[in-house]
């Protein structure tokens, strides 16, 4: 058990590879994907059941640490609100045509995009992450140098987006394309 703990703080599974506890919101091993139901049980005696941490839908997204286009530290369990988040990188056609596909969303959803590489293939800066925000229009575009969230998010196969509620719970996902018909029913 000790050794899976210290292989995720190593490897990247909570994000940046940083605890931060004095974030709003943070409780440990909230960033993780194996987190396992707790068991309690309520005043019935039924077993309450929270979603397990993960990727797929209806699962709670993993909590993860990343920079925005203006330096500022970001996580999105202090987000409550619903977020579209794209994972990718700008090298590739896919990532642009999917942020082209974003600006077809209804306003009432916040539009991020996680980048990993610019377009000459180096990691991405926070200059890089302004430009696309101008460029695309995008609410919110956050870097990720190391590109680890970015593969993992994307199942190393970006880019990859996801429809995540106020709740954090995972509502849609998909590679490679947008669906905003899809989207924006999910949304009312």
């Amino acid at each position: 058990m000790i050794f899976l703990l210290l292989a995720c703080l190593t490897n990247g599974t909570y994000g940046t590879g940083e605890l931060n506890p004095s974030d709003e919101g943070y409780q440990w091993g909230s960033s993780s994907n194996t987190e396992q139901d707790s068991g309690e049980t309520t005043e019935t005696g039924s077993a309450t059941s929270e979603p397990d941490i993960g990727y797929s839908v209806g699962s709670r997204a993993p909590n993860f640490y990343a920079t925005d286009q203006l330096g500022n530290p970001w996580s999105l369990y202090n987000q409550n609100t619903a977020i579209l988040l794209v994972f990718g990188h700008m090298d590739s056609t896919a990532l642009p045509m999917m942020l082209n596909q974003a600006q077809e969303l209804n306003d009432d959803v916040l539009t991020a995009t996680l980048v990993g590489r610019n377009i000459y293939s180096s990691p991405a800066s926070t200059s890089d992450a302004a430009g696309i925000a101008s460029d695309y229009s995008i609410d919110l575009v956050l870097t990720d140098s190391s590109q680890a969230l970015v593969n993992e998010w994307s199942e190393r196969n970006p880019p990859k987006a996801y429809l995540i509620s106020a709740d954090h719970i995972v509502l849609w996902s998909a590679f490679q394309t947008l669906d905003s018909n899809t989207i924006n029913q999910l949304l009312e």
